[in-house]
């Protein structure tokens, strides 16, 4: 669990080992927050978060996969982007992945993309 509340003390997790890791600002470092998980063994991480975690993680490079869930439900002006602002260009940032997969989920959907690297084309 990355931030500044406590970890409940019912929360069953706790019990099995999680940890809170808090970089010193109101919004973690994702880096900071790696850092920390690789030190304790931890090499592949799952990231469900709001727009502002997705695009920090998205900033500063740390992404090669990405798992984009859709609905056929129509949201309006308040509705929410699913990535933050990222200060740069999106789609020369998206050009970096691949869609190699997509399956659906009854009425939803899932698009599995993938970063492209030397042996998937990039």
């Amino acid at each position: 669990m990355v931030g500044e509340n406590p970890i409940p003390r019912d929360c069953h997790l706790a019990a099995n080992g999680l940890a809170r890791i808090f970089g010193g600002t109101t919004r973690p470092d994702p880096i900071y927050v790696l850092e920390n998980l690789a030190e304790a063994g931890i090499t592949r991480v799952l990231i469900e978060a709001g727009v502002g975690i997705a695009a920090s993680f998205f900033k500063d490079d740390l992404i090669d996969e990405i798992h984009w869930f859709r609905t056929p439900s129509v949201m309006g002006s308040d509705g929410l982007a699913a990535i933050g602002e990222l200060g740069h260009d999106m789609a020369n940032a998206l050009m970096a992945f691949e869609l190699v997969a997509s399956y659906d989920l009854d009425v939803d959907a899932c698009e599995v993309y993938q970063r492209r690297t030397s042996e998937n084309g990039s």
